[in-house]
């Protein structure tokens, strides 16, 4: 839960009281929904005491009897001790070929040519996803529909709706990379977020005041946009750096 989800439920507030009529409601409207985000701030902060050390982590620091307890906690169903007996051994093995390579330093991302592309790679659609309209969406939404003939309240509320439902598009996003892959999903959304936010330059050319249906679509194509972005860009683009 994030900013955008509980701006749902401070617009609620606002759409349903009266609090000029009442100080104190006007404070708790105001500060609420930036408090209550203390909650899963702490709920991650607790949980992450209780997150296993990386088998791989563990084996570079001459822990390995420990790296298998972990590997074990981690993939045993009590039918594939071998599996995980020979996921130890890679792992192992790949970090004894690794110190056999003198001189790997932090400069060698830059050095080293698969390790310079995973960089670039993951750099760039980091980068070009933010530069993708998503911040103007989600930071300058109300500005946005104000041009439309939307009012604050309504605009605020819309924003709102559209981050809690980004919460399910994430899940999505789970789902097509397992199913797909990494590169057939990013590509195709992409396309899409392309043709939104064509469809939208198209029709902010003919946009009349009282043209209630093309404000409607306008809108409808934002959400789209954060439809495509959120599964692919947003939530899958950091496996790309997994090579």
């Amino acid at each position: 839960m994030d900013a955008r989800s509980l701006t749902l439920i401070y617009n609620v507030r606002i759409e349903y009281s009266h609090p000029e009529d009442n100080p104190l409601l006007t404070t708790i409207i105001g500060r609420f929904p930036l408090a209550f985000q203390i909650v899963p701030g702490l709920s991650l902060m607790i949980g992450v005491w209780f997150l296993q050390e990386s088998p791989r982590w563990l084996c570079e620091r001459g822990r390995s009897d420990e790296a298998l307890v972990v590997l074990t906690k981690l993939r045993s169903n009590g039918h594939n001790e071998e599996a995980i007996a020979l996921e130890y051994r890679e792992i192992r093995d790949s970090i004894l070929a690794e110190q056999q390579h003198a001189g790997i330093s932090w400069t060698t991302i830059f050095t080293r040519k698969t390790w310079r592309r995973r960089l670039f790679l993951g750099a760039g659609i980091q980068g070009w996803g933010q530069l993708s309209g998503i911040n103007v969406i989600n930071y300058y939404g109300p500005e946005i529909y104000a041009l439309l003939g939307i009012n604050t309240a309504t605009s605020l509320k819309i924003i709102g709706i559209s981050g809690t439902l980004s919460i399910v598009e994430c899940s999505i996003g789970l789902y097509l990379l397992e199913r797909f892959g990494r590169r057939p999903p990013m590509i195709g959304s992409a396309v899409l977020m392309a043709l939104a936010l064509l469809a939208n330059a198209i029709m902010s050319q003919h946009l009349g005041a009282n043209n209630f249906n093309e404000q409607r679509a306008m809108v409808a194509m934002n959400f789209c946009f954060s439809l495509f972005f959120t599964p692919t860009v947003s939530s899958s683009s950091p496996v790309f750096v997994q090579l």
